[in-house]
């Protein structure tokens, strides 16, 4: 019963595979081992298509994958250049600053410390003479009332 149904399945499937009529005086020619051989070596070839072309299609997508790994690659290495182009730009920036700034301290001279006159002995000197020739002038109490502070108010 086994073999029977064996039989009926793969004529069946050989008609459909082959678009064929069940009558067809090829098919009647085949034995029961010769439509099993041809069942099982048309899955295998299906089976190997099937392999090959997921390798294919593997292939495809490692290249891609390849490609789009080199094109990062080489923008992040533009992007490095652009950022040392950057950086270099900045640190010649900074140098002509520092140029700049070190050329105008050399154009300029430093302000002269300006000393208290009240403390320069010359400034002293021509205080008292001046004071002498107006006591002279206006008479002994010239500039006593003034006061030497002169922060205060007095």
């Amino acid at each position: 019963m086994g073999e029977k149904r064996n039989r009926v399945f793969l004529m069946n499937w050989w008609c459909t595979h082959y678009n064929k009529p069940l009558k067809d005086p090829l098919l009647q020619q085949y034995t029961l081992e010769e439509l099993a051989y041809e069942y099982y070596l048309i899955g295998e070839i299906a089976a190997f298509k099937q392999e090959l072309a997921n390798r294919e299609t593997d292939r495809i997508e490692e290249e891609k994958l390849q490609e789009a790994e080199a094109w990062a690659d080489m923008m992040e290495a533009e992007d490095e250049a652009e950022r040392q182009a950057q950086l270099k730009k900045e640190q010649k920036e900074a140098e002509h600053q520092a140029q700049l700034k070190k050329e105008q301290e050399e154009a300029e001279p430093e302000p002269e410390e300006t000393p208290d006159p009240r403390n320069d002995p010359e400034q002293i000197k021509w205080m008292e003479e001046e004071m002498k020739k107006s006591k002279l002038l206006f008479g002994d109490d010239f500039g006593e009332d003034v006061s030497l502070d002169f922060e205060s108010e007095d």
